[in-house]
């Protein structure tokens, strides 16, 4: 369904796992973030603020979401996405405001991501 709507694909930005040393340990390291591709995806803009901010749905197919999600050893898939640093879309960096999951039949089938400036 997806596919027939125009897909595309979105940049997840999230952070890295932490590396175990001691250097870690003592705080000299700083996080370092990775970027992880998202297809096939569906991006809807929605109504425009009034102070002109980019509102966005991204419609995620639970089978895309889910392989990215479990080569990061991640079981839950829709508190990683909204707990992401952002959604890269054109360039701009937007925050993740929230993540809807829709269920058919007791299975996760389809992730809403709406996302802002």
């Amino acid at each position: 369904m997806l596919r027939s709507l125009g897909a595309t694909s979105v940049t997840l930005r999230v952070a890295q796992a932490p590396v175990d040393s001691t250097s870690n340990q003592l705080g000299m390291v700083s996080g370092a973030f990775e970027d992880v591709t998202l297809f096939p995806v569906v991006v809807r803009s929605t109504a425009i603020a009034a102070n002109e901010t980019v509102k966005v749905e991204v419609l995620v197919s639970a089978t895309a979401a889910l392989t990215a999600a479990t080569a990061h050893g991640i079981e839950d898939v829709a508190t990683w996405l909204l707990e992401a640093h952002g959604l890269l879309l054109h360039n701009k960096l937007l925050h993740i405001d929230s993540v809807i999951v829709d269920h058919f039949a007791g299975s996760e089938y389809l992730y809403h991501i709406l996302a802002s400036e």
